[in-house]
């Protein structure tokens, strides 16, 4: 007996053949909102490939696609342009290199698929030995003229602990925490973490040292360069300082004009994509304000001309 016929793997790329092929009779515009839906909100990490002191930064598309050539080319184009890509922290294999000054970096190219995508996450930074620089940055955000939304997950984190030892402080109650981390996020809480977040985005402009910044300014610099035709939201987490459990990520975007404070994945009310716990309302001139100030404009023309 042929092996084709007793093998489970053949068999089954057989019948994942046959279903894309009828898949692919559908009429097109069925076919491309079923895409939509399919590929809606996936991560797609990015990855870097070196080659000749060049990296060039790449977008890993899921193997779902990989199924049959004509329906990878309308499966493709469906997973860039609804899914979110991730800008991917730095392969462990890279780290090694990064023995030279702070000021050197690599050359870096930018996948022409970044052409096709409509959301981009920049991650936190693993190393402030980043192969990803001002200049590289700004080369990967502009490659992606269609941009819808634009996030920024810096590195730092909102502690949640006592400043001092004041009966005002806001120090985790560890008895109240049970073991299935349900953690409650009172007024005085949220309080303290919507103060912490502004306290934190006051120190942008001139925070130069900060990687984490250099992100936030290029988010900037773009969204002003581009008459804020796309959304830049960002996202930061609370942490425990004794712990680091993630209790919180507090979201602020150019739409929404709000803080929202979503449950970490150490809370026990997390889940994936969830609803916030709380919403706060911030200044609807936040952004703005972050840009036209006296101090944020010196940061985006070093930003732009570097």
């Amino acid at each position: 007996m042929a092996q084709s016929e007793t093998d489970p793997a053949s068999k089954k790329s057989s019948h994942v053949q046959k279903v894309a092929t009828t898949f692919m009779t559908l009429p097109t515009e069925v076919l491309e909102i079923i895409l939509k839906e399919a590929f809606r909100d996936p991560c797609l990490q990015t990855r870097l490939v070196e080659s000749f002191n060049t990296l060039s930064v790449r977008i890993a598309l899921p193997q779902a696609i990989l199924v049959s050539r004509d329906y990878f080319k309308v499966a493709k184009q469906a997973a860039l342009q609804e899914g979110s890509v991730c800008l991917a922290g730095i392969p462990r294999r890279f780290w090694h290199m990064n023995v030279r000054p702070k000021t050197s970096h690599p050359k870096m190219t930018v996948s022409p698929d970044f052409h096709q995508i409509q959301h981009l996450t920049l991650q936190k930074i693993e190393s402030d030995m980043s192969p990803y620089s001002t200049k590289n940055l700004k080369a990967i955000v502009k490659a992606a003229p269609r941009l819808r939304r634009l996030v920024v997950q810096p590195k730092f984190k909102i502690w949640l602990m006592y400043e001092d030892m004041s009966p005002n402080s806001v120090e985790l109650d560890r008895d109240a925490v049970d073991e299935e981390m349900s953690i409650p996020l009172n007024d005085t809480r949220s309080d303290y973490i919507k103060r912490k977040f502004e306290k934190r985005i006051d120190k942008w402009p001139t925070s130069y040292d900060n990687m984490d910044w250099h992100y936030l300014a290029v988010a900037l610099l773009a969204w002003t360069t581009r008459n804020k035709t796309f959304e830049v939201s960002l996202e930061v987490n609370v942490n425990d300082l004794v712990d680091e459990w993630h209790l919180w990520t507090v979201k602020s975007s150019t739409r929404t004009h709000a803080l929202a404070i979503v449950p970490g994945r150490n809370n026990i009310k997390y889940a994936e994509n969830g609803e916030p716990e709380k919403i706060i309302a911030m200044s609807s001139s936040l952004f703005d304000d972050m840009c036209n100030s006296q101090a944020g404009q010196k940061r985006l023309r070093r930003t732009r001309a570097a």
